[in-house]
């Protein structure tokens, strides 16, 4: 098996961005769906990586989307999760707040939530 990582610094772990460092965050919610269908079609070989090493390469965490509730933005994301089958849930912010404690938002947004 073959692998090519391309990276722009000489050194994956730099810091020179916000993609610095020795991890990076695997996501379905985009609002354009080239990019989702990337990420189903990529998922399937992240699997077979970690199966191949027997480590864990994808940290499942999920990810939640905080946006305002009628905004083009999380709408469009919304509109394509829906299209592609990507699971995820919405979440009003009582919702949120009662799971994550943390949090105190405005009355106004939605959240995307793939946990």
């Amino acid at each position: 098996m073959q692998i090519a990582v391309v990276e722009r610094f000489e050194e994956p772990c730099h810091e020179n961005g916000s993609s610095h460092g020795d991890g990076r965050i695997f996501r379905f919610a985009y609002p354009q769906a080239e990019y989702v269908e990337l990420a189903q079609k990529a998922k399937p070989g992240w699997m077979e990586l970690q199966d191949f090493y027997g480590e864990d390469l994808l940290l499942g965490k999920g990810g939640l989307d905080i946006g305002y509730e009628y905004g083009t933005r999380i709408q469009s994301v919304i509109s394509t999760l829906k299209d592609l089958n990507v699971p995820f849930e919405v979440l009003g912010p009582s919702q949120m707040e009662a799971r994550f404690p943390q949090f105190s938002l405005r009355k106004n947004v939605s959240i995307i939530s793939q946990l």
